[in-house]
């Protein structure tokens, strides 16, 4: 039962934390935010921030993780428009949240989250053309750079467009990137 209980305290701690990063996000730049804010305001003390994590930085990327990964899922996974609507509803839930995390420099590291997943994602599990002219790295790079872009575009639109219009385009511009390095099982090797 006492390691029940100690596992309860763990994560109390580290989810007052995320909520207490979230807030100051919203409150103040990332670049005026700093460790002991973030565990005043948790009310946690410094080394249990530093039993959690890293670093602030580190703590941002924990927060971007899932939200970057269902992004990168964007032209791989052929139900991923539908994926993407939700999760399109949810940035406009949080949308003060989704716009400082779009912001300078907090964009820079979604960015290079993204691109790093995409390209792992490449090559793990497809299959690539023999001899291809194109970088993953640099594909991995531009898919990321442009999803985010149109992200970034849509939610700071006063006069947004739809949604689903959004994760389409989102879905069939990353798949047409990720199809001119995958190799076409139907076509016979030249």
């Amino acid at each position: 039962m006492l390691e029940n209980q100690k596992q309860v305290k763990i994560a109390k701690s580290r989810a007052a934390i995320n909520q207490a990063f979230r807030k100051l996000i919203l409150q103040r730049p990332y670049s005026e935010i700093h460790v002991p804010d973030i565990a005043n305001n948790a009310d946690v003390a410094r080394s249990t921030f530093y039993k959690h994590f890293r670093s602030k930085d580190d703590l941002l990327r924990s927060s971007l993780s899932g939200v970057v990964s269902q992004i990168a899922e964007a032209g791989f996974e052929a139900d991923s428009a539908a994926k993407l609507e939700r999760l399109l509803a949810h940035f406009v839930e949080v949308e003060s949240l989704c716009k400082s995390c779009l912001s300078f420099p907090i964009v820079e590291v979604v960015i290079e989250m993204l691109a790093n997943k995409i390209c792992e994602r490449i090559e793990n599990d497809l299959m690539l053309r023999p001899n291809t002219p194109f970088s993953v790295t640099l594909l991995s790079k531009q898919i990321a750079g442009s999803s985010i872009g149109l992200i970034s575009w849509w939610i700071h639109d006063i006069n947004r467009v739809e949604i689903s219009q959004v994760a389409f385009q989102l879905h069939t511009s990353s798949k047409a990137l990720l199809d001119l390095l995958v190799l076409d099982p139907g076509k016979p090797l030249d």
